[in-house]
């Protein structure tokens, strides 16, 4: 449990994830060049969840990962989106990348890499 004062691991204090917008940060807030990237090809693929390597981990942002999240049975946490909020994530590690999408495949959901 955190305290008020004491910023929860999942983002905000005490709470879920404050949501900030995929397209862009909210009173203009620029978009950091992942953020870019991720944008674009959630554009071209909106009806998946779009899996997006990052180091060694596939990363998912937004309502993508708000969605996959309980369905992998990974821990839903954010990440800074400048001052538009936090972007709902979670990840998984590459080399088991293979699992996690075939839970996502059962339940019913596209999945794009």
């Amino acid at each position: 449990m955190t305290s008020p004062t004491q910023p929860s691991p999942h983002g905000g204090e005490g709470g879920a994830p404050t949501q900030a917008s995929p397209h862009g940060g909210e009173g203009g807030a620029p978009l950091t060049p992942v953020m870019k990237q991720y944008r674009e090809a959630k554009r071209q693929h909106p009806d998946g969840i779009l899996l997006f390597r990052l180091g060694d981990f596939y990363e998912i942002f937004f309502e993508d990962a708000v969605a996959a999240a309980p369905i992998m049975g990974v821990t839903l946490t954010s990440r800074p989106l400048g001052k538009s909020g936090r972007a709902p994530m979670c990840g998984v590690p590459h080399h088991a990348w293979q699992s996690y999408v075939g839970k996502l495949l059962r339940a019913g959901h596209k999945v794009v890499i």
